[in-house]
């Protein structure tokens, strides 16, 4: 809550506090009269306080639908139908096992085969980070204007509004194969070039020299990330020539960084 917020929620309770000191606690034809009058005079300062903005919804991320076969969190403790995920927890699945996996608010859908190591809905949302194993990614499910799925791997990112895919990472390799719709992935690696469209007939194979490790993985994202804050700065001073292209410079480079 900021300062304004803080400052309208303190006055409405100075109004209440100052409503319950004017009316007398005594009783009598005096005290009865005076607690109308009070309230009167208080009525209009509390009805001048908005009311503190309601809170935004928590995010209801992923539920498990199925599962079917050994899948753990990271600590151990077992995987059971109905369960939510926000992005806290690393899902470990056994060799076979299939889980099934719905977002909450969207409605997309998806579906690991182990062994796998994942984590889904970061932060409630559309996006998941598959560090091993295999996702598909179901058709026609969640689909409305502008809004993507991102899958993060120690490859590069997949991105997809509508697709029937099939993603497998392991610790050599990712393949990714696509049965109806569009792909987009990008290298985690920052000479890579453009990302690469992949379509029902063009598949996409990375091989481990296109693999990052954790810390250069975190470098790259964090040179992904000051670049995008930078054009972002650069377009808060006075309008100048080339704003619009500075703009959409900030636009790829913030997309770029999300991805990354």
């Amino acid at each position: 809550m900021g300062a304004v917020g803080w400052s309208r929620r303190l006055l409405a309770l100075a109004a209440l506090a100052g409503c319950s000191r004017q009316v007398p606690e005594a009783g009598g034809a005096a005290g009865t009269a005076a607690a109308p009058a009070a309230a009167a005079r208080a009525a209009p300062v509390a009805a001048a306080v908005p009311a503190p903005p309601a809170a935004a919804p928590a995010p209801h991320g992923c539920r498990v639908m199925s599962a079917s076969g050994p899948a753990q969190r990271a600590s151990g403790q077992a995987i059971q139908a109905g369960e939510r995920f926000l992005g806290s927890d690393w899902l470990e699945l056994g060799k076979g096992t299939r889980l099934h996996l719905k977002h909450g608010d969207s409605g997309r859908e998806w579906t690991l085969q182990g062994p796998a190591r994942v984590l889904p809905c970061v932060d409630g949302q559309e996006e998941l980070i598959l560090a091993e194993g295999r996702l598909r990614a179901e058709p026609g499910t969640g689909v409305r204007p502008g809004a993507q799925v991102l899958i993060g791997t120690p490859f590069g990112s997949v991105r997809y509004g509508d697709a029937s895919a099939q993603l497998e990472v392991t610790g050599d390799a990712l393949q990714l194969s696509v049965s109806a719709g569009d792909t987009w992935l990008r290298s985690s690696a920052a000479d890579d070039g453009p990302e690469t469209h992949v379509t029902p007939r063009k598949a996409a194979r990375r091989g481990r020299r296109e693999r990052l490790g954790a810390e250069a993985a975190l470098a790259e994202c964090e040179r992904a990330a000051r670049a995008s804050e930078s054009l972002a700065r650069s377009l808060l001073g006075p309008a100048a020539p080339g704003l619009g292209q500075r703009a959409a410079e900030h636009v790829r480079a913030r997309e770029s960084a999300r991805e990354r």
